[in-house]
C-alpha cells in the first residue's frame, strides 16, 4: 500500500528496488510503469507468480523512459517470453535488461533474440543462469551477429555447449 500512497500523491519514482512481498501494490504497478519519470526498476527476490510477472512485462511494453531493467533471481520463467520479446522489439530507451539467475530456458532466448536483431537501444544484456541450451544459444548467436549496438551480453551459467557457442 506503500507504492500507492505514493502514486496517488503524485510523487515521481524515478528508481524503484522490490525486493519483497508487494502483493498489496501489484494492482497500482502498472500505472507506475507507465510513469516518465521511472528511469530505473529492480524487482529481485520476490514471489510473484507467471501471471504478476506478465502483467508487469504487459505495462512496461508502453513505457517510453526506462533506462535499466532488472528482474532477478527467480521472476521470470519461460511463460514470459512473448512479453519479453515484445519489450525488446518496442523499447527505444532500454539500455540495460539484467534478466540474470532466473528460468528462461531456450523459449526466452528465442523469443528476446526475435527482437534483438533489430534492436537500437539495448547496449547490456544479462541472461545469465537462465538454463538456457544449444538452441537458445544458437538463436542469441545468430541474433547478436546482425545487432549493431549491443556491448555486453552475459550468458555464464547456462548449457549452450560447443554446438551452441559456435554461432558466437
Amino acid at each position: 500500500a506503500k507504492i500507492a500512497k505514493l502514486i496517488e500523491a503524485g510523487i515521481d519514482i524515478f528508481n524503484l528496488h522490490i525486493s519483497c512481498d508487494i502483493s498489496k501494490d501489484i494492482c497500482c504497478l502498472p500505472t507506475l510503469f507507465k510513469s516518465e519519470a521511472l528511469l530505473y526498476l529492480y524487482i529481485t527476490r520476490t514471489k510473484f507468480s507467471d501471471s504478476q510477472i506478465n502483467l508487469i512485462l504487459k505495462c512496461l511494453e508502453t513505457n517510453t523512459s526506462l533506462i535499466e531493467l532488472h528482474l532477478t533471481e527467480g521472476n521470470v520463467s519461460s511463460n514470459a517470453a512473448t512479453d519479453l520479446e515484445n519489450i525488446v522489439r518496442s523499447t527505444n530507451s532500454l539500455q540495460t535488461i539484467d534478466l540474470g539467475r532466473n528460468n528462461i530456458g531456450d523459449a526466452g532466448a528465442i523469443a528476446i533474440s526475435n527482437a534483438l536483431a533489430t534492436n537500437k537501444s539495448i547496449l547490456n544484456l544479462n541472461l545469465e543462469r537462465n538454463k538456457i541450451d544449444e538452441e537458445g544459444g544458437k538463436a542469441l548467436g545468430v541474433a547478436i551477429a546482425k545487432n549493431t549496438t549491443l556491448q555486453t551480453l552475459s550468458l555464464w551459467g547456462n548449457r549452450i555447449g560447443v554446438k551452441g557457442c559456435v554461432y558466437f
